[in-house]
């Protein structure tokens, strides 16, 4: 707090471009192929280490462009990931059943001042069933104050026995892209994302992790990046 806000923007700033020393991303560039179809971004890697590899049955690849991102709390307090495609919405259905998470959060909505930004991945209306790979996402509750959808998740698994979880879908509306919030999220394992999994996703984790532990920016910023490449992408600062 001493050093003001132009001190930490420099210091951000001379930070932009980190990256883990000698950081892999071998499964990025071997879907290098089908990046138009599974990448929301070509200059943002998926970095293999902490990456999420799909494990679920019939999975058409281990591949998704996710990462566990981890606070002083738990290694896997978080999994970081880019806002589904329409090729890779049931990837990213698998990958919610595969970690059993119970909560997803996301940070944009799908057009954004007339740009895409993420696939409608879920169903919008209250009684709506979608499809994705044999896994049925049915809209059971929508409580539009704070933008939350209860859905309720059908699937088969490998021994013909079918299973319901239920999952809570939070979407943030109104966070402008590059810039920041007026409050915050209450701290609890999550999916996150935005468009990219990297700048409004990375910030709602840096702000978990300043609340269970006091850390230094500069610090921060690598703790996250070893965990997903490239999170946080600007130094907007602005009164809430």
């Amino acid at each position: 707090l001493d050093m003001g806000v132009d001190a930490l923007r420099a210091e951000y700033r001379s930070l932009a471009k980190y990256t883990v020393p000698e950081m892999t991303s071998d499964a990025f560039i071997s879907n290098h192929e089908n990046l138009d179809e599974l990448l929301q971004y070509q200059d943002v890697p998926c970095q293999d280490q902490h990456r999420i590899v799909l494990k679920w049955p019939n999975a058409p690849t281990d591949y998704i462009h996710a990462n566990y991102v981890g606070t002083p709390l738990s290694e896997k307090r978080f999994i970081c990931t880019q806002g589904p495609l329409d090729n890779t919405i049931p990837e990213f259905w698998m990958m919610v059943l595969q970690e059993e998470s119970e909560t997803i959060v996301m940070l944009c909505t799908c057009i954004e001042t007339g740009k895409f930004k993420c696939s409608q991945y879920w169903p919008e209306i209250v009684g709506e069933t979608k499809t994705f790979a044999g896994i049925e996402v049915t809209n059971m509750m929508v409580k539009p104050s704070i933008a939350l959808t209860i859905l309720n998740i059908k699937f088969g698994k490998p021994d013909g026995t079918r299973e319901t979880r239920e999952v809570r879908h939070y979407q943030w509306l109104d966070w402008p892209d590059r810039g920041v919030p007026p409050c915050r999220l209450t701290s609890m394992p999550i999916i996150v994302h935005c468009s990219a999994g990297i700048g409004r996703t990375g910030t709602i984790v840096a702000i978990e992790y300043i609340l269970v532990e006091c850390a230094n920016m500069c610090d921060l910023l690598k703790e996250l990046r070893h965990y997903r490449a490239y999170s946080i992408q600007n130094d907007m600062v602005r009164g809430t």
